[in-house]
């Protein structure tokens, strides 16, 4: 048994539900359970509380219902990570590999007020860039992936990989995957990297579309430092994301810093569906 939810955060996706059917429906439901529920300045309040700055809206509640697709996790775990907020999907998309319930068993909510429910910790990643003597943070707690790629059109570039300072290979190709437990069902997983349990501490490099003969995934302990250097001198830079979103432009000689973030994701557990039954339902 774990704390009994209070305080919860809803948001949607308004993409996915833009009548905002499901959030209402949702929003009525934790409301008569007697939740003390926080929603997004942008949608509409109905007897809950509205927060214009993310980081207060996530800030001193109790676990974040998010009802959308990984993507819809990935952008709350930027605020709600930070915040130590356990977080609860609920599938609109199509695939959903993080989320823990589809509409149809919203009711299964109930169980967060009496604390009837687990917790998955996942690893998260530090990723920061080197430039110029001069080191800064890109994402503190990034849940997914860091990609490198041209960022433009299919022009090969030249990437070097280095584990805890000492060179491992230099990849030419559309890029390079840095992918944690949780993110190698995703981008990685489609570029033929390894499906990894996400309660394992690893990290994951996959190329992309790489010519290099000997490219192939590779997995490193959780306790490497990875660094990616841009090698390619034909453009200005080559652009690094970091779980889905733009970060930054990489220069000549730059490089992206790797390694396990101190703090975790928790991710509410209410059902005993194991990782690779999910797995399977989701892609066969």
């Amino acid at each position: 048994m774990n704390r009994k939810v209070h305080t919860l955060v809803l948001v949607t996706n308004t993409m996915k539900d833009p009548d905002l059917s499901v959030y209402r429906q949702i929003l009525d439901y934790t409301l008569s359970l007697g939740f003390e529920v926080r929603v997004p300045a942008e949608l509409p309040a109905q007897g809950a509380q509205a927060f214009s700055d993310p980081d207060a809206l996530y800030c001193g509640a109790d676990c974040a219902v998010l009802l959308g697709g990984d993507g819809t996790i990935l952008n709350a775990a930027r605020f709600a990570v930070p915040a130590g907020c356990p977080m609860l999907g609920i599938n609109l998309g199509r695939m959903g590999y993080m989320a823990e319930l589809e509409v149809h068993e919203y009711r299964l909510l109930s169980r967060l007020r009496d604390g009837d429910y687990g917790i998955e910790q996942r690893m998260t990643l530090s990723v920061e860039t080197e430039s110029g003597g001069v080191r800064r943070t890109v994402y503190g707690n990034a849940l997914n992936d860091a990609v490198i790629t041209n960022g433009v059109d299919t022009h090969v570039i030249d990437l070097l990989l280095r584990c805890d300072g000492a060179e491992v290979l230099s990849y030419r190709g559309n890029g390079l995957i840095l992918s944690s437990p949780t993110g190698s069902t995703g981008y990685a997983m489609s570029a033929g990297g390894p499906v990894v349990d996400p309660s394992m501490d690893c990290m994951t490099v996959v190329p992309i579309c790489s010519v290099s003969p000997a490219a192939k995934p590779l997995v490193f302990s959780a306790d490497s430092e990875m660094t990616i250097e841009n090698r390619y001198e034909r453009l200005p830079w080559v652009l690094l994301t970091v779980d889905g979103r733009e970060a930054c432009e990489l220069p000549v000689g730059a490089r992206v810093v790797c390694r396990r973030a101190p703090q975790t994701a928790k991710m509410i557990r209410l059902k005993d569906n194991k990782f690779f039954s999910v797995l399977r339902a989701k892609i066969t």
